[in-house]
């Protein structure tokens, strides 16, 4: 009977994958990975060629997923995600950012600076910011970090308290500025 449930979530997932769910690529690969019904890494080379490579988190997650089937890992990384994911989310961008240097995928990394995703985030979530520079500056992406950090305060909005947000702000502006090249 759980066979059938298993088979028939296995082909929901599969759906999903191809109407540009990039977290039921993760769900599908977990699946498989649970079940012992994906040995040789068919299901998670799929999911790697099929999924969709707009959302950054959604990236993100699937290649912390395929850490454990890296030809399905390298695949993902070679259709370049970092050319194809949307770059107004500050949060998605610092966890691919931080999954690519995981996976020393240098040469995506080197991509993702030269569309300018400093002037392209959105700006009202401060924490997803913070943490964009951060990981920036652990990938050594310093004139990203520098540009994020030099737009006006006046684009930083949010609907969170005044206070806190100039708070977080500040302190993600000012751990940018003090970003320098390790020698």
């Amino acid at each position: 009977m759980h066979c059938g449930l298993y088979r028939l979530s296995t082909r929901l997932y599969r759906r999903a994958v191809l109407a540009g769910d990039t977290h039921a690529a993760h769900q599908l690969v977990v699946q498989l990975n649970l079940l012992g019904r994906d040995p040789h890494g068919t299901g998670a080379f799929w999911a790697a060629e099929h999924v969709s490579l707009a959302d950054p988190e959604g990236v993100a997650e699937l290649l912390l997923t395929l850490r454990s089937a890296p030809p399905a890992r390298e695949a993902l990384l070679r259709r370049r995600p970092a050319r194809h994911v949307r770059l107004d989310d500050p949060h998605g961008l610092s966890r691919l950012v931080d999954e690519l240097r995981r996976c020393q995928a240098q040469d995506a990394i080197a991509e993702l600076p030269e569309r300018a995703p400093a002037e392209h985030v959105r700006l009202d979530y401060a924490s997803g910011v913070a943490w964009l520079l951060d990981a920036l500056k652990d990938a050594r992406a310093y004139g990203a970090a520098r540009v994020l950090a030099g737009r006006p305060p006046t684009a930083f909005l949010s609907t969170t308290p005044a206070e806190s947000r100039d708070c977080s702000i500040q302190w993600a502006v000012q751990g940018a500025r003090k970003t320098e090249p390790y020698c």
